[in-house]
């Protein structure tokens, strides 16, 4: 049996956003090149819990009945909830995919496929009290699928988790057994669980290259797809300033296209029309007097090259800061400082749910 496994999809309603639902088209045509059985959605197809609009839903379910209507009866779709799927778990708002046929796992639950057993492990906010019941099935399953932060993953912002399930879990109940994951957005083998990670870039400041993968039970291998969907993507770019220093990334900003030929490996070489940019601009504090001039520069940029400007963000540094952190390009964003400040507060889910939404808007 082969496997198409998605993760963290994050579907929204922001029309900027809406290159995302490209990723159905994508999946078609993997599962009739690669004769799929299966298409798992790993968890957080949606960024918003339940708080979406008539119109977003919609316009997921119609995606989705294209997806059914290209694929089935050869391969059957199915949904693991995440974190970011539901409010109360009990209901989530997508169980009504259901209705078209689509397979939605709410709970953990064991499931014989031919001659293959499946564990499907739904995201749960105390996975060691609530997967107990399961620990014996567990044992048994051929292979196993959870929505899940692990202990020691690694971050879109390159932080390591210090809290979560610890993947030795598995070691002691499902040793040996494949476990494919999906929450942390960039792809990795944490233990003996891989994380498939997203299919492009979820966060400003992401830099990630997107994934899904192919899992064959009968071979028993995983094989990674990387994907290049061509649509707009989030960028970070920092632009540092000083007119006393003779320091103007700017003005290589404004020049973008000469740019492009100078470093393939630089923040701006990557940039293509359409792309949604959030612009941080790192001045002195004594040159605050240049930062109306440097923003309406930055947005006339925009225009001239088609950026779709997100937001421009202040980065004042003070006197005693050297050349190289006014030119840092490797700030932490704002969600990824909010992401560190509720992991090491031990603060909730939906604590940092909360953040960033206000921080998104």
């Amino acid at each position: 049996m082969r496997f198409l496994l998605v993760a963290d999809a994050h579907w929204t309603d922001d029309p900027r956003e809406a290159g995302r639902f490209e990723l159905f088209k994508a999946l078609v045509r993997i599962c009739k090149n690669e004769k799929v059985d299966r298409v798992l959605f790993l968890g957080d197809i949606t960024d918003k819990k339940d708080r979406h609009s008539g119109r977003f839903i919609n316009q997921l379910i119609k995606n989705f009945r294209y997806l059914y209507d290209n694929v089935m009866p050869q391969t059957e779709i199915e949904v693991l909830i995440g974190n970011h799927d539901f409010t109360d778990p009990e209901n989530p708002t997508f169980l009504l995919l259901e209705e078209l046929g689509i397979r939605v796992f709410v709970r953990p639950e064991l499931v014989t496929l031919k001659d293959v057993t499946a564990a499907y492990m739904p995201f749960t906010r105390d996975p060691v009290i609530d997967w107990a019941v399961y620990e014996q099935g567990l044992s048994a399953a051929d292979v196993i699928f959870i929505h899940q932060p692990l202990e020691g993953a690694k971050s879109e912002n390159g932080m390591v988790l210090e809290h979560g399930l610890h993947p030795n879990y598995f070691d002691i109940y499902a040793k040996g057994t494949p476990v494919f994951a999906g929450d942390v957005h960039v792809r990795q083998k944490c233990g003996p669980v891989q994380y498939i990670g997203a299919p492009y870039k979820i966060h400003f400041g992401d830099e990630y290259e997107g994934h899904v993968s192919i899992y064959d039970t009968e071979t028993k291998k995983e094989h990674p797809l990387k994907l290049h969907l061509g649509i707009p993507e989030k960028r970070l770019v920092t632009l540092a300033y000083s007119h006393e220093a003779g320091m103007d990334d700017i003005s290589l900003f404004e020049d973008y296209e000469g740019t492009k030929s100078l470093s393939p490996d630089s923040q701006l070489a990557k940039l293509k029309k359409g792309d949604l940019l959030k612009v941080r601009i790192v001045i002195m504090r004594n040159e605050l007097e240049h930062w109306d001039d440097c923003e309406e520069r930055v947005r006339r940029a925009c225009e001239h090259h088609e950026f779709e400007l997100c937001g421009i963000e202040l980065d004042v540094r003070v006197d005693g800061d050297s050349d190289d952190d006014l030119a840092g390009l490797a700030h932490e964003t704002d969600e990824n400082v909010l992401k560190r400040f509720c992991e090491k507060e031990e603060l909730s889910v939906d604590v940092l749910d909360a953040g960033l939404s206000i921080i998104r808007g």
